[in-house]
């Protein structure tokens, strides 16, 4: 029997083209939509969330321009490139999003660190003085002849994102990038091309408000698959990776291919709604490790937890079910960002790759993406709701009430978990409430859990797996104080319907629990 060929290293973590090409590592070719994307206009705009690609896209975009095509054998960029070879300029601003941002000196000394650095390694001679880098940028810019220098700017909007709670330093950054943006509008004539990526686009800053000739391609369908994974590109690239991952979890390939796209797919970024992607580090960060599961990557290394907490604390996101609805929105609530004090909860989500387009018309229908954001979002408000010492130790309790079958403990150990709640921030007042509250608790803790779960009888309100056990919970809420006839009704719905089952050898827990809105604790329970 013939050995196994090995894999293709995998460009986990890797943002470098050069390096990719030079490593024999896989890369996804979509140099065909690069040529199409830079004929589109001299001047453009692409906003993403993190973990998709961007700074791929730009190291690859740098070296069609600074390499040719010499550096594109075997892509299909190689029959496509017409255009000759100019010194680019990469700027990665976020870089500047690690210095102290309240201080408006440090913060242009850093920029002008990083100006210096990128016209540098363009090939240009620069001064070794420290300057005002909006002195050094016009300066540079100045020196230009027409056409004969590509600008590349990556992730622009980090220095604005790590202060948005901060208005103050919100407003002293985006005078400087203002200074520096409006710079490259007014003295464009030796621009050949200018790419700028982010994650959202702050109209309220003013950035690109003097720029005539800046396309936004954010939206636009033909460009709608530039980054992420399609189904069709996970088949052609990675298949003998997904193939090995299924034979570690003792799957079949298609069972496989049915979780990726379960866990990892369904962002849309097209206003039409016809395209949608895999995000990239997820399904690298699965295929690199597969013994470890279909795991929640994204939150982990997205970037946009310290944001998204910072608005927690000045306004208040809606209870998750809510988002797991689809949202009606229009156009302008996704093209870019407002003030950031009147930033919509929906906006920033989609911005940050939370919420995505699920249909297109008159208005945009908004979802979650995936089952990795799903659980993103529980650990969001897990992390918002409880202090992270507190939730790991009752987490524990939580799980070792349920596979001792205890309903006293379990009673304990969730009242805990309620009164750990500041009462403005999650208002429970009925059951659907409760039910949203321990799939948020759930998740945090690990397990897998769902929701109304379809049986030939009923729909169980909660079902949980633990290592050892399979549970089953019929949640009651009250009012009227008459906690043990809503115990009796709870106890008997279980029975007569027959919830829950257990997955081979494993053992079945079923609870009845209820909850008194008055007293706002869980009164009784039951182990049935």
């Amino acid at each position: 029997m013939a050995e196994q060929a090995p894999l293709k290293k995998l460009p986990l973590g890797r943002q470098e083209f050069d390096v990719l090409r030079a490593e024999n590592m896989i890369y996804v070719d979509k140099t065909d939509l690069i040529v199409k994307l830079l004929d589109v206009s001299d001047f453009l705009f692409l906003a993403r969330p993190r973990r998709f690609g961007k700074s791929l896209l730009v190291s690859t975009i740098a070296s069609l321009y600074r390499d040719g095509v010499e550096a594109f054998k075997g892509l299909k960029a190689e029959q496509l490139w017409k255009k000759g070879k100019f010194p680019v300029v990469v700027l990665n601003f976020a870089l500047l999003k690690a210095v102290n941002l309240l201080d408006v000196d440090e913060f242009k000394g850093v920029l002008d660190r990083v100006l210096k650095e990128a016209i540098a390694k363009a090939g240009f001679e620069v001064s070794d003085d420290p300057m005002d880098p909006i002195d050094r940028w016009r300066q540079f810019l100045g020196a230009r002849t027409v056409n004969s220098v590509v600008i590349l700017i990556d992730e622009y909007d980090a220095p604005l994102t790590a202060v948005m709670d901060d208005a103050k330093a919100f407003e002293n950054i985006q005078i400087v990038l203002r200074g520096f943006f409006g710079t490259l509008k007014n003295m464009a004539e030796g621009v050949q091309f200018c790419f700028i990526t982010g994650v959202m686009k702050y109209r309220q800053a003013n950035l690109f408000s003097s720029f005539n000739n800046l396309t936004d391609i954010s939206m636009d369908e033909p460009f709608g698959e530039l980054l992420g994974y399609t189904e069709k590109e996970l088949r052609e690239y990675f298949m003998p990776h997904v193939q090995e991952a299924a034979r570690v979890l003792r799957m079949t390939t298609e069972e496989v291919m049915q979780k990726l796209e379960e866990y990892y797919d369904g962002y849309c970024f097209d206003e039409m709604a016809n395209t949608h992607v895999y995000v990239p580090w997820s399904v690298l960060s699965f295929l690199s490790r597969p013994y470890r599961g279909f795991q929640d990557y994204w939150f982990e290394s997205a970037g946009t937890t310290t944001v998204l907490l910072n608005y927690l604390k000045r306004h208040k996101l809606l209870s998750p079910g809510y988002y797991d609805k689809k949202i009606r929105v229009g156009r302008e609530s996704i093209e870019g960002a407002e003030h950031m004090q009147d930033l919509k909860d929906y906006a920033l989500l989609t911005h940050t790759g939370y919420l995505t387009i699920k249909s297109a018309g008159l208005l945009y229908e908004l979802g979650y993406p995936n089952e990795e954001v799903r659980m993103a979002m529980a650990k969001l408000y897990a992390m918002a709701y409880w202090k992270a010492d507190k939730r790991g130790r009752i987490a524990m309790e939580f799980i070792e009430a349920l596979e001792e079958g205890s309903s006293e403990d379990l009673l304990k150990v969730l009242n805990e978990v309620v009164h750990q709640l500041d009462y403005k921030d999650f208002i429970i007042t009925n059951e659907a409430s409760i039910q949203q509250l321990m799939q948020i608790f759930c998740i945090a803790a690990g397990l897998r859990t769902r929701l109304e779960v379809h049986s030939p009888l009923g729909r169980s309100d909660h079902e949980i797996e633990t290592d050892h056990v399979d549970v089953v919970i019929e949640y009651k809420y009250v009012k009227d104080g008459k906690v043990m006839d809503a115990l009796e009704q709870a106890k008997q719905q279980i029975v007569t319907r027959d919830y829950g089952a257990p997955h081979g050898n494993r053992e079945l827990r079923r609870f009845a629990l209820v909850f008194d809105g008055e007293m706002r604790r869980f009164a009784v329970g039951a182990l049935i």
